[in-house]
């Protein structure tokens, strides 16, 4: 299993589209009701696929070989003063590979980007809303550098 982030959902929007269906079908909060369709699925990643095109949305994959497992959105802030900002969007692991840590190495991998694009800014905090807590999360750069080291 690897890590990727992807400009482009080309190649892989089979897999990506059976991703959000099982994960809609395992009763995944991610804004779908079950049963979702293979087109509502495609018509989404589609959008998705565009928004890759800007420089505001940021595609993280988990693959087995050629296979989509996983996946995470990073939703930048467009704004001049939002730099420091993002919207962790639809976590998702498939429900054949859930419990094995695919998520932690999901969110571990937006958060060094986040860690990155933040030390660049020079900012000594990252803030990013997470929908499924309904919560401005404040993280100092201390905090997320000891949680990256392994």
């Amino acid at each position: 299993m690897k890590i990727k982030a992807v400009h482009s959902i080309k190649g892989v929007s089979k897999s990506l589209n059976n991703l959000l269906i099982d994960s809609v079908a395992s009763g995944a909060s991610i804004g779908f009701i079950a049963p979702l369709s293979l087109q509502s699925a495609h018509d989404y990643w589609q959008g998705v696929d565009r928004d890759l095109a800007t420089p505001y949305r940021r595609l993280y994959l988990a693959l087995d070989g050629d296979t989509v497992i996983g996946s995470v959105q990073l939703s930048l802030c467009a704004k001049a003063n939002g730099a420091h900002r993002g919207e962790v969007e639809k976590l998702m692991v498939h429900s054949e590979y859930q419990g094995q840590g695919i998520a932690k190495q999901l969110m571990n991998s937006l958060q060094l980007t986040m860690i990155c694009m933040i030390g660049l800014l020079g900012e000594r905090n990252l803030y990013y809303v997470s929908p499924a807590l309904s919560e401005l999360l404040i993280l100092p750069m201390e905090y997320l550098f000891r949680r990256m080291l392994f």
